[in-house]
């Protein structure tokens, strides 16, 4: 085999592994797509002591939080499933 030979099989080597590189990361990028969209109408939750947000589902609401040695604490409610009267979850 010549030395041109070699080289142009090292070429065509290098152009099929960049396009599966391609490939892969154009799946990833569809996949990062896909959940943005899923989470585009959730609310979101910004603690400026801790420096993070957090985005959940609208349907559900933020009742009360709590800093302790461990962490940060929620209480997520969905206020569909409480009894408006009595204020006691069903």
């Amino acid at each position: 085999m010549s030395k041109q030979s070699v080289w142009i099989l090292i070429g065509i080597l290098i152009i099929v592994i960049a396009g599966y590189g391609w490939t892969q990361f154009s799946k990833m990028q569809t996949g990062s797509d896909v959940v943005s969209s899923q989470t585009t109408n959730w609310s979101t939750y910004r603690s400026d002591q801790f420096s993070f947000t957090l985005k959940y589902p609208s349907n559900l609401a933020i009742k009360g939080e709590t800093t302790t040695e461990n962490g940060l604490h929620f209480l997520l409610e969905n206020p569909s499933q409480v009894d408006k009267r009595a204020g006691v979850p069903i």
